[in-house]
Protein backbone atom coordinates (compact mmCIF):
# COMPACT_ATOMS: atom_id res chain seq x y z
CA UNK A 1 0.00 0.00 0.00
CA UNK A 2 1.27 3.48 -0.83
CA UNK A 3 1.10 6.48 1.50
CA UNK A 4 -0.84 8.41 -1.15
CA UNK A 5 -3.96 6.26 -0.72
CA UNK A 6 -6.67 8.10 1.24
CA UNK A 7 -8.18 5.94 4.05
CA UNK A 8 -11.92 5.33 4.16
CA UNK A 9 -13.98 8.06 5.91
CA UNK A 10 -15.49 5.46 8.26
CA UNK A 11 -12.10 4.37 9.60
CA UNK A 12 -10.99 7.99 10.02
CA UNK A 13 -14.15 8.88 11.96
CA UNK A 14 -13.75 5.77 14.11
CA UNK A 15 -10.12 6.63 14.91
CA UNK A 16 -11.02 10.25 15.71
CA UNK A 17 -13.92 9.23 17.96
CA UNK A 18 -11.74 6.68 19.78
CA UNK A 19 -9.00 9.26 20.29
CA UNK A 20 -11.49 11.84 21.58
CA UNK A 21 -13.01 9.29 23.96
CA UNK A 22 -9.55 8.33 25.27
CA UNK A 23 -8.60 11.97 25.86
CA UNK A 24 -11.92 12.69 27.58
CA UNK A 25 -11.60 9.67 29.87
CA UNK A 26 -8.01 10.49 30.86
CA UNK A 27 -8.90 14.16 31.46
CA UNK A 28 -11.94 13.18 33.57
CA UNK A 29 -9.90 10.71 35.62
CA UNK A 30 -7.14 13.27 36.20
CA UNK A 31 -9.68 15.87 37.38
CA UNK A 32 -11.30 13.34 39.74
CA UNK A 33 -7.92 12.24 41.12
CA UNK A 34 -6.74 15.83 41.65
CA UNK A 35 -9.98 16.92 43.31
Amino acid sequence: MSANVVPEPGSVIALLSLGAMGLGVTFFRRRRNNA
